[in-house]
């Protein structure tokens, strides 16, 4: 009853109308079209328009003769939920209509939507343009134009199936052709976008903005001085892996005692899953059919922005993108949830959102803003009390124990006076992996970070560049030793 008297005390507004009595059901009929075809909302009869109770009288065959007139006058047909709620001793019929995924419906053979609190007619281009979109096959799934085998990467595809066979414990059979056709990447003997852009040579030369470009600023304004700006291209899981650990190297980290633990813990000022999950989003939800804008994410001192082309797929809201989730690119979204990249579907939110509400800073819950044409996900900064931003050296001490006989200052000195060349969270894994085992293989190390073999060797090649790390004797029978 609360949240009932809540809609009541909102006023008339694009998601809610007062009608006094059932005198005119034609109209109610309209305004459950314009509902439907809008982004949803409740109808209250029994209600005037200054919202005193006039109540109605609802008889044995009330409800059905409403439903009824509803779906009879529809189409698509309109299924409402109707309730029957009593307020000051009368009654009142609550008629909740939810954004449909089905518009547009018409109401006696013309179509209604809603703008602010009226139900107005809607006009033939908007009655069109929504007529395409239910009809449209998603952007990942057509056809990739001039786009032919030799310009999907082996290696990278190999990569992926390594992956898939280490997570799913079983092997994924067949030539590169035929398991391209099994993951639905190629339709008719012709490529998808979705099999470019996953395993393309240089995905690039078919969408060129099809990138992710991250700015790091030292204020908290575009205004600031820009500290930094890369673009990160290539097939959409090599942009995940690299921005994300680009941005991992620029954020700030603490490390604390822990009680009862030998271990210190890292508590980095954002959660790591929502930095990573939101960049994922970003990659599988943007809008490809859209070449003149690309991913964008700024990173200030108090919160990182992801901007994303193409706004929330249809039916979803910000208030509503954690109970609805629906992807804009359902094929590059089925593809990266079997290598672990993307959660199931509506799982990814939930987790953001408990990431952020667990994390011991307390940072401020993420904002989230449609503009229709674009997205933008703003998550802010918890407060860490930390003299310098920079405390690559300190971090290695705390990650693999201040005790180690195997790290020395000599390895705090060379980080810490190298600050252009930080480490990031995966080479702090494969430092610790090591020190563990010194003959531990790439295979084994992958399955440990959770990255493919090519992005531990990758890894390693830049430890051993960093002189942290190097290689004793041949690649079979060596092993790996951190330098003292």
């Amino acid at each position: 009853m609360n949240k009932f008297k809540k809609i009541i005390e909102n006023s008339e507004n694009v998601n809610t109308e007062f009608k006094s009595s059932l005198a005119n059901l034609e109209r109610i009929v309209e305004i459950v079209c314009s509902f439907a075809n809008s982004s949803g909302g409740f109808l209250l009869i029994g209600i005037s328009d200054s919202k005193n109770v006039t109540g109605v009288d609802v008889g044995k065959q009330t409800v059905e003769r409403l439903t009824n007139t509803i779906t009879d006058n529809t189409d698509p047909v309109i299924y409402p939920e109707v309730f029957i709620k009593t307020m000051t001793g009368k009654n009142i019929i609550l008629i909740k209509i939810e954004n449909s995924l089905n518009k547009p419906h018409t109401a006696y053979g013309r179509s209604f939507i809603r703008i602010g609190k009226n139900t107005k007619l809607m006009k033939r281009s908007e009655y069109e343009r929504l007529l395409m979109d239910k009809q449209r096959i998603e952007f990942d799934s057509l056809i990739c134009k001039n786009a032919s085998e030799k310009n999907i990467s082996k290696e990278k595809l190999k990569e992926f199936i390594n992956l898939y066979e280490q997570i799913k414990s079983k092997k994924l059979k067949g030539n590169p052709k035929s398991i391209l056709e099994s993951l639905n990447l190629i339709i008719s003997n012709k490529l998808t976008n979705a099999s470019i852009l996953l395993f393309g040579k240089n995905p690039q030369n078919f969408f060129p903005n099809s990138i992710i470009s991250v700015s790091r600023y030292k204020g908290t304004t575009v205004g600031s001085k820009r500290l930094d700006y890369k673009e990160f291209k290539g097939s959409i899981i090599d942009q995940i892996d690299k921005a994300y650990d680009y941005i991992i190297e620029h954020i700030q980290v603490n490390s604390k005692l822990v009680k009862h633990k030998v271990a210190r813990e890292d508590i980095y000022e954002y959660p790591l899953f929502a930095i990573r999950e939101l960049i994922i989003n970003a990659i599988s939800h943007r809008d490809y059919s859209e070449q003149k804008s690309k991913i964008i994410i700024k990173m200030f001192e108090d919160r990182i922005e992801y901007y994303n082309p193409g706004g929330l797929p249809e039916g979803v809201t910000p208030k509503t993108i954690v109970k609805k989730q629906k992807s804009r690119n359902p094929l590059l979204a089925r593809t990266l949830n079997k290598i672990n990249y993307i959660e199931e579907l509506g799982e990814g939110w939930d987790r953001i959102i408990e990431e952020f509400e667990n994390h011991p800073l307390k940072p401020k819950m993420p904002l989230i803003e449609d503009f229709g044409d674009a997205l933008l996900v703003t998550i802010y900064s918890g407060t860490l009390n930390m003299q310098s931003p920079d405390k690559s050296g300190q971090k290695i001490l705390d990650y693999l124990g201040k005790n180690s006989k195997k790290v020395t200052e000599k390895v705090t000195e060379k980080v810490t006076e190298k600050v252009t060349e930080k480490v990031t969270e995966n080479q702090l894994k494969i430092l610790s992996a090591v020190k563990e085992n010194k003959f531990i293989s790439s295979k084994e190390l992958s399955k440990i970070v959770g990255i493919s073999e090519r992005k531990i060797k990758e890894n390693m090649a830049k430890l051993k560049t960093k002189n942290l790390l190097k290689r004793i004797g041949p690649a079979k029978g060596g092993h790996w030793e951190i330098i003292k």
